[in-house]
């Protein structure tokens, strides 16, 4: 860090913290989204594949 370069300030990290959380919590989001997604689509094909075996 330069010698005129003042530190960052309470507010400038508790700023850029939040823009991790907020990240963070977009990732999980989507996350969750696309896993319930896959969940949806194994559940009608193991259905569809169960169904078909009965037949």
């Amino acid at each position: 860090m330069p010698v005129d370069e003042k530190p960052p300030t309470a507010s400038v990290e508790a700023g850029s913290k939040h823009q991790v959380v907020a990240l963070c919590d977009t990732l999980y989001q989507f996350y969750g989204a696309v896993t319930y997604d896959i969940d949806q689509i194994f559940a009608f094909e193991l259905g569809r594949t169960t169904t078909t075996r009965h037949i």
